[in-house]
């Protein structure tokens, strides 16, 4: 991703549907991990990732035909929500007010230090 943003610097993901698709992302990723976590507990089996010897059945039933992981999935796009959101909504709004506040004094830290790593 870092090569690939160097690379094409100008082909961000901006829509103006970006606050939809983080809150779509949020859904489902919170949707998948219940959804799992629901399957193992009518299973009566441990969800505790840590001892996995402690299961009691295999289940291969709802979610999981789809996914071994939905549970890690769920997390997952829980991730990439806040990233979305985090990137188009949190940080232009700290950075419009850093501009505001330190003026060209951030203009030449923001063009020298990358937002992400």
């Amino acid at each position: 991703m870092w090569a690939l943003d160097r690379a094409l610097p100008t082909a961000r993901i901006v829509t103006r549907w970006n606050d939809e698709i983080a809150l779509a992302l949020l859904i489902a990723g919170i949707g998948l991990a219940a959804a799992g976590a629901i399957s193992f507990e009518r299973a009566d089996t441990t969800v505790d990732p840590l001892h996995p010897e402690r299961s009691t059945a295999l289940v291969t039933s709802g979610v999981f035909r789809i996914t071994r992981n939905p549970m890690y999935v769920g997390m997952a796009l829980g991730v990439a929500a806040f990233v979305v959101w985090i990137d188009r909504m949190q940080i232009p709004a700290e950075e419009r007010a850093l501009a505001a506040h330190f003026g060209p004094a951030f203009a030449a830290y923001r063009d020298r230090v990358r937002r992400w790593l």
